[in-house]
């Protein structure tokens, strides 16, 4: 198997990642900035970084004049280098990885007197089946001994350490420390930004043309990673320019690191399959290659990920996530796309191979479409 490599982008000034809005909604709002942003802004990065340390000649390249440089970045309207797999976007702080905070578990600060950080509750498929628009379903249910005023850790992020407590834990409570626990205001703090476009014929600006914007200014020590595999790079820029309005990041290559082991408990009854970086379904929320059945008057959805059966009880889904960006090869922004987010959470039984098989057989895999852009990859849990 090729290596993979994790490419770095450190910030060098704030960044601006445009929300999906339609191109003709320019002035009439502020625009404000996703984060982190979608993996084709990081990968069109690359592939410019690559491109120019080969002395590319843009203009001669969309004319499909340097094929020597298509070998290297892919051709003028391929998305991707060739043969390459790329991750989802990570969040590092201080070398640290982080993970969007599983939405099946709800958190309540910690009362006063008792360490900093959050008691966590982690919701299960119901005993019950209840009647709803998906038909007679299991829903996911809140533990009796929850907290009230318990509820998901929106737009929180929590260490690889706090992660691999919650992967193998039974019980439906569990407490991370606030270290170990990346809010908002900890990865960025935004400043506006007023500007107005320019007619490059000209170079005079025109009426109608004001914008404003929301920059990020990333936090000491926060840096935003994606990983290749497949893609063999000779030389690269050091400096690249990332996301709108070209703003300057540090690029720095480094070795990626592997995941280490996981005893499973014997009592695990299921896995939950959590989604790290956005998913693209073609039925909605629902996996592709799942279908529904009904079993004992409950219904249920059946199907297989890298060859292991699995039948979908139930999931925690988020409010969906939009995501648009430019199409640098038409010149024209691309579709609004509405993915399953980050953090979302399936309960699965596996129907023939034991939960340890099945672990080890999803381990590194992504589900959905797009996953060569790194959509639709996911960390496992038990329940």
């Amino acid at each position: 198997m090729s290596q993979t490599v994790t490419w770095r982008f450190t910030p060098l000034d704030t960044w601006f990642f445009k929300q999906a809005l339609a191109p003709d909604s320019l002035a009439a709002q502020e625009l404000t900035s996703l984060f982190p942003p979608s993996p084709r802004t990081l990968i069109g990065a690359l592939r410019a970084a690559v491109g120019e340390a080969h002395q590319v000649d843009w203009k001669a390249y969309r004319e499909g004049q340097q094929p020597q440089i298509a070998e290297k970045i892919g051709a003028p309207n391929e998305a991707l280098p060739p043969n390459t797999q790329f991750s989802g976007v990570a969040i590092r702080r201080n070398g640290q990885g982080y993970y969007p905070m599983p939405l099946n578990w709800l958190a309540i600060p910690a009362q006063q007197g008792q360490p900093k950080g959050y008691q966590l509750y982690k919701l299960l498929p119901d005993t019950s089946p209840i009647h709803c628009d998906l038909g007679h379903v299991c829903l996911p249910a809140v533990p009796k001994d929850a907290e009230k005023g318990a509820k998901p850790l929106e737009h929180t992020y929590i260490s690889s350490k706090a992660w691999a407590q919650l992967q193998t834990c039974l019980q439906t409570s569990a407490f991370i420390a606030e270290t170990e626990c990346l809010k908002r205001d900890d990865l960025f703090k935004s400043e506006p930004r007023l500007g107005i476009a320019r007619n490059n014929k000209t170079r005079k600006t025109e009426d109608g043309q004001l914008y404003q914007t929301k920059h990020l200014r990333l936090a000491q020590g926060i840096s935003l990673e994606i990983d290749s595999q497949g893609w063999a790079v000779e030389s690269h820029l050091n400096t690249v320019m990332l996301g709108g309005e070209g703003r300057l990041a540090q690029l720095t290559q480094h070795h990626t690191e592997i995941a280490q082991p996981i005893t499973l408990p014997n009592q695990a009854k299921g896995l939950i399959l959590t989604l790290t970086s956005p998913a693209h379904f073609q039925q909605g929320w629902i996996p592709d290659g799942f279908s529904q059945t009904e079993r004992n008057g409950q219904t249920l959805w059946q199907g297989q990920i890298n060859g292991v059966e699995l039948t979908l009880i139930c999931a925690v889904i988020g409010k969906a996530h939009r995501e648009g960006g430019w199409n640098l090869a038409q010149h024209q922004s691309r579709g609004v796309e509405s993915l399953v987010p980050a953090g979302s959470a399936y309960y699965f039984e596996v129907n023939q191979n034991d939960i340890n098989q099945a672990w080890s057989a999803l381990q590194n895999h992504a589900i959905g479409q797009d996953t060569v852009i790194g959509r639709g990859q996911f960390n496992l849990a038990v329940y």
